[in-house]
């Protein structure tokens, strides 16, 4: 097999998550009771108490124990297990905080704001690995591609500090903001250039089927992600047959994997570390699909 390019996601699959979940963790919980139950008229709940840690903790739990049957939803429609890694988790855990608060009053959601807040004071350092992954793929002139729910900007400055570059080689590109959590179909009548894409690709979407034979022990998996297939279309230029000569690796096989290996790719899954370990049921998939599962990003290496 002669692979020519790898598709990474980044958060998790290239960052070490236990150095600094439980930071993230404090930092969301402090700027969801500064913005959400702060003691103002213009609060969002005025004259709620703020919530306490032992709340915070024990809706934590609750989804944890409820996960991964309990999914991410973001978007409305369950997307990937409710504590697959911290990020996931607060937000599901203060929704959950919301829901019991407001019993009655529908179902609100925090807000996105406190993710990007509590994530950019608690940046997650590279896997030890992955400069000289990356290095050595650049090097063997296989296409690095970053795929990405994170924005552009971010991975591409640290990208640069990785590298120890000002300007990224032309075989290392990034397409962020992929909203890999969106179940969605593709717009019929598109109004942004971005969804135009050619009658093919289309069909080949559509052609997907809706959900993974597999469930997530009780839930389905969803595949139609049709933002992300947009992003994979991208850095493909539209050429789905380039899938057969790619891997994408990322550490959710429901968000990152399942879908495009539906469509032709194949999968590398890197193993998610305690306290967020990978789901046997993950597992069990990829290895249906004939994909590889290893512990850090060096094994990415073998498909070259």
């Amino acid at each position: 097999m002669s692979i020519k390019n790898i598709i990474f996601d980044f958060d998790g699959t290239c960052t070490q998550i236990p150095l600094i979940y439980q930071g993230f963790l404090d930092r969301y919980l402090m700027e969801f009771n500064k913005r959400v139950f702060p003691p103002n008229p213009f609060s969002l709940e005025h004259g709620a108490p703020e919530v306490s840690k032992k709340e915070w903790e024990d809706a934590q739990k609750f989804v944890r124990e409820n996960s991964p049957k309990a999914g991410w939803t973001l978007a409305t429609t369950s997307a990937a297990p409710a504590a697959a890694d911290p990020y996931i988790l607060a937000y599901e855990s203060a929704k959950l905080i919301l829901r019991t608060r407001r019993m009655g009053k529908g179902d609100a959601e925090p807000p996105f704001e406190l993710h990007s807040i509590s994530s950019d004071a608690n940046d997650a350092p590279w896997r030890i690995e992955a400069k000289e992954v990356i290095g050595t793929l650049l090097e063997k002139k296989i296409n690095v591609y970053f795929i990405s729910n994170s924005s552009s900007r971010k991975i591409t400055q640290r990208l640069k500090e990785l590298l120890q570059v000002e300007e990224l080689p032309t075989n290392l590109k990034i397409q962020s903001d992929a909203s890999k959590f969106r179940i969605s179909e593709l717009p019929l009548t598109p109004a942004d250039k971005k969804w135009c894409l050619p009658a093919e690709v289309v069909s080949k979407f559509e052609a997907l089927p809706l959900v993974h034979e597999k469930s997530a022990e009780g839930r389905p998996v969803h595949l139609r992600r049709a933002e992300y297939f947009r992003a994979i279309c991208a850095v493909l230029n539209n050429d789905l047959t380039a899938l057969s000569d790619t891997v994408i690796c990322g550490d959710i096989w429901e968000m990152d994997l399942a879908m495009p290996y539906a469509l032709g790719a194949n999968i590398h899954l890197i193993t998610r570390a305690a306290p967020f370990d990978t789901y046997p049921f993950e597992l069990n998939a990829v290895k249906a699909s004939n994909g590889k599962i290893s512990d850090d990003l060096r094994a990415v290496l073998d498909w070259v």
